[in-house]
């Protein structure tokens, strides 16, 4: 099942009703959740399945810090043989794909064995200061190149930054995607 949440206000009534189990695609834009709110918990338990193949979650504001989250999306990313695309930023007490859990990710990909066995894809936003964190970590990883591949020879990563003009050339968007392949 493809669930799709936009503009919730402190509306969460679909996480009693909507199974975890049953959501293969979930996309959450411009919702907000107060401290009663199941959202955190429904996520984890989501994410600590294997069905789910694709999840966003862009502009979200919760009352209360759901950042405990944040080893769920880790562990999915790189260990649900599903999951292959992940888009997560602009949010407020909600963790977003910063530099620290791309670093997490990147670390493990170089350390192991063959890299990942699946295809996934990280897209996240980088703002203000977090720019030039990303920019460092960038280097760090694939000094002028945008391309490493695994040392064992299977496998690669794909890094690219690209930007957008939206509203008549007057908001620029910058987006930075981040793709492993096996």
């Amino acid at each position: 099942m493809h669930l799709r949440l936009g503009c919730l206000c402190y509306d969460d009534t679909f996480s009693r009703n909507v199974w975890p189990e049953y959501v293969n695609k979930l996309e959450v834009y411009n919702c907000s959740f107060d401290a009663d709110s199941l959202f955190g918990d429904w996520l984890k338990k989501l994410l600590r399945k294997d069905y789910l193949s694709h999840l966003e979650v862009i502009a979200i504001y919760s009352t209360v810090d759901i950042t405990d989250i944040e080893e769920e999306i880790f562990n999915a990313i790189v260990t649900c043989k599903n999951l292959s695309f992940v888009k997560i930023f602009g949010n407020r007490n909600f963790p977003n794909l910063d530099v620290t859990l791309l670093k997490s990710v990147l670390t493990l990909w170089k350390v192991s064995k063959r890299g990942f066995l699946k295809e996934v894809e990280l897209e996240t936003c980088f703002e203000g200061s977090n720019e030039e964190e990303a920019e460092q970590l960038c280097r760090e990883f694939f000094g002028d190149r945008k391309l490493i591949h695994h040392k064992s020879g299977q496998g690669v990563v794909h890094w690219h930054h690209w930007q957008k003009n939206a509203n008549d050339d007057k908001d620029i968007t910058s987006r930075d995607t981040i793709t492993f392949c096996p």
